[in-house]
């Protein structure tokens, strides 16, 4: 019986050079995920930004793998940003501090 639940995710570039980030990850997944996110902002210009909409899971992990995105970039002089967190992850970055260090946009405004 096979007892696999692993869900995945999906990094994609969009037509406007920007990445989309979707689906589902957590430990299991995140260093391929990491590896992927790598090798696309590679091939990207000097500043990219990273959509996060269709995430569905607000995990440690998530956040752990922005971090490692960003000091990636940080190495190879690039900006990048990170677009329409979602509100349960954007709420985990807050708690820990992390919200500050995340360069994050939104398409609508959040209360301070």
């Amino acid at each position: 019986m096979n007892h696999d639940t692993t869900e995945t995710f999906k990094l994609e570039r969009l037509d406007d050079g920007s990445l989309m980030l979707s689906g589902v990850l957590d430990h299991s997944n995140v260093t391929s995920a990491r590896e992927l996110g790598e090798s696309l902002l590679a091939q990207a210009g000097p500043g990219c930004t990273i959509s996060l909409s269709g995430l569905n899971s607000a995990h440690s992990a998530v956040l752990s793998l922005l971090l490692c995105w960003l000091r990636y970039a940080a190495k190879r002089q690039q900006s990048l940003v990170f677009a329409d967190m979602p509100e349960q992850l954007y709420d985990m970055a807050r708690v820990s501090g992390l919200d500050d260090l995340l360069p994050l946009s939104r398409q609508e405004s959040r209360p301070d």
